[in-house]
């Protein structure tokens, strides 16, 4: 699901290429490379209300906790200024263009936090894979609107992305089984699938017996390893 950070306005198609998040990396690098620096930096954060935090280093491939790598130096923003200005530090430092698109960007990102949390549960999440491709699309709808007109490229991309997860998840008798049974979702899948709404019932209550007994045989192997609980929604 990181595709989005991936296509950002006049980026190459990889994250480590963007001049924000590579001076951001570059930075963590610099002032964690040694405690004189850590101490520098520590020094100058002591000047202003920052909390007692250091800059995040988070491998590339992590994704998901990009929103974090963003959020700690918006946290940090004027001791970082002020560590930049003193410690010859200019070629890490970051206009007010490149703070505003960080500011920007972490609305956009918390959905992306929010799955990994969900999907990472022990609880049963399958119902939700349909459901949060198409909170995710329409997650990205609102943003390309409100966006500069420079990142639309990046919205298209993701949105191109996530589509063919989707239609790709469609096909998946799992998923659309799992998703039907949940009564909280059937009816929209079944307006996506052209289904009169007067047969929805009984189409549902025909499912439900079908697999009764698989919903069964798998409660009793899932029993002894996974406390199964109410999974979470998408509301938030």
């Amino acid at each position: 699901m990181g595709v989005w950070l991936l296509y950002l306005p006049s980026i190459p198609c990889t994250s480590a290429n963007n001049p924000i998040v590579r001076k951001l990396r570059d930075l963590c690098s610099h002032i964690r490379g040694s405690t004189k620096k850590c101490k520098a930096f520590i020094h100058e954060r002591q000047k202003t209300r920052d909390p007692k935090l250091l800059p995040l280093a988070i491998p590339m491939t992590q994704w998901n906790y990009f929103l974090h790598q963003l959020r700690r130096p918006n946290e940090l923003q004027l001791s970082i200024q002020l560590y930049t200005l003193t410690m010859n530090g200019a070629k890490y430092q970051l206009n007010e263009e490149a703070w505003s698109t960080m500011e920007f960007m972490k609305p956009i990102l918390t959905l992306f936090d929010h799955s990994c949390n969900i999907f990472q549960s022990k609880s049963t999440t399958k119902h939700l894979v349909l459901p949060h491709y198409q909170v995710i699309l329409l997650h990205l709808e609102h943003y390309a609107q409100v966006s500069p007109h420079t990142w639309r490229h990046a919205y298209e991309a993701a949105k191109a992305k996530f589509q063919k997860y989707y239609d790709s998840e469609m096909k998946n008798d799992d998923s659309l089984i799992a998703t039907l049974l949940n009564p909280k979702y059937h009816k929209e899948i079944f307006i996506s699938l052209g289904v009169p709404s007067h047969h929805t019932n009984t189409i549902i209550s025909l499912l439900s017996q079908e697999c009764s007994p698989l919903q069964e045989e798998q409660s009793r192997k899932c029993q002894p390893t996974i406390r199964m609980s109410s999974p979470e929604g998408l509301s938030e």
